[in-house]
């Protein structure tokens, strides 16, 4: 992925993923400018050190660093919900007060296909499948130029060229599904799950095609359900829904919430579904939505 032409502020845990995609694209000089961002969680005994690792790399190379220091506690809910809207707030935030333009991550292909089979375990509803190699968060373009590279090959090249890296520790809590999925894939099983996450990714974008000019829409005819399947309207739904809630209120609360719709769609009865920022209303077939002004 050419970054050349881009500011870019780079998101550095310390960890393995993100020194490897900082020090790809320090040498190969593949920036228009860089800000290194890092967030330290205090949430470990040695997150001291994921810190140092960062500092030290960044000092060595004269390149701009940016720290952020946080404290967690329970009353602030789910750690890894939290821990992500204080990362990528604080990478926005750099983004908006220096004028850069992307945000980058060092998602690898491992990350991917733990992801993918994550969403195939839960039957989540996604709009993609695994990790999009382009994202955005709050108008900000997040790109994941390592996206292709196995983590076994990523620890390889830091080993290979010297480049100091930090473990992070909670990566052994088997309480956490990712880290029970992590420890039994095989390089081979890796390939294989990014294969069906591209095929599945196909499916997903020829029905997006097909319904695209519904999803815009605040309505529809409930009659299109005829030709889908039980889990083609739970994403029909979705992302109707989505499309029209300019709050994304919905991503909260999708799976419960989605599914109760399509229960009450499936009703023969006239219905009323009002939440804080959105109304559903059917009458006989036709299903609209509109915002509630606050």
């Amino acid at each position: 992925m050419d970054l050349k032409e881009f500011k870019l502020v780079i998101g550095v845990s310390g960890g393995p993923d993100s020194m490897y995609l900082l020090n790809q694209i320090f040498t190969d000089k593949n920036y228009g400018d860089i800000i290194v961002c890092h967030v330290n969680y205090n949430f470990r005994d040695d997150s001291s050190y994921d810190q140092f690792i960062v500092e030290d790399y960044c000092k060595k190379n004269n390149i701009k660093i940016k720290i952020k220091s946080v404290y967690y506690s329970e009353e602030k809910g789910n750690f890894e919900e939290w821990a992500r809207l204080i990362r990528y707030n604080f990478f926005v935030e750099e983004i908006r007060n220096n004028g850069f333009s992307k945000i980058v991550i060092a998602h690898n292909l491992n990350d991917h296909a733990e992801t993918f089979l994550m969403q195939t375990l839960r039957k989540s509803i996604v709009t993609y499948y695994g990790i999009n190699p382009i994202g955005e968060y709050d108008g900000v373009q997040v790109l994941r130029p390592i996206l292709d590279l196995k983590k076994s090959f990523i620890l390889n090249e830091l080993n290979k060229n010297g480049v100091k890296y930090a473990v992070d520790s909670t990566n052994e809590d088997e309480s956490y599904l990712r880290n029970k999925i992590r420890k039994t894939l095989t390089d081979k099983e890796i390939d294989n799950l990014k294969v069906q996450a591209e095929l599945e990714n196909k499916t997903v974008d020829k029905f997006n095609k097909k319904y695209e000019h519904l999803f815009k829409s605040n309505s529809f005819d409930k009659t299109i359900f005829v030709d889908m399947d039980d889990f083609e309207i739970n994403r029909f739904v979705y992302c109707w829904i989505k499309n029209n809630d300019s709050t994304n209120s919905i991503m909260k609360k999708k799976k419960k919430f989605v599914k109760e719709v399509v229960k009450q769609l499936g009703s023969s009865k006239n219905l009323k579904i009002v939440t804080d920022h959105l109304i559903i209303n059917k009458q006989k077939n036709q299903v609209s939505i509109e915002m509630v002004s606050n």
